[in-house]
């Protein structure tokens, strides 16, 4: 398993309950999430790492922040050390 994520969350992010736990069930699965990002509603970083069981976690978690209708997730880029997508929750 991975180390913990960073989490930085925009004040103006409507941040429900489930939203919250689903970040920190993120972060400890060692997935990093920004919600400052320019025209998107947040950026994930997933460690290439990360095991097969865990990115179902990973995904269940992401849909969590999508209240529960997952989001449009989009690849952006790959680094060394992780995948990154950018998630819309808006329609």
């Amino acid at each position: 398993m991975a180390g913990k994520g960073e989490i930085i969350i925009n004040p103006q992010w409507d941040m429900t309950d489930k939203r919250r736990v689903a970040l920190e069930q993120l972060s400890a699965l060692g997935v990093s999430v920004r919600s400052h990002v320019e025209e998107s509603d947040f950026l994930i970083e997933i460690p290439l790492r990360t095991a097969y069981p865990e990115y179902i976690e990973i995904g269940y978690f992401i849909a969590q922040l999508g209240d529960e209708n997952f989001p449009n997730l989009r690849f952006k880029e790959s680094h060394p050390a992780f995948m990154q997508f950018v998630v819309k929750t808006k329609k």
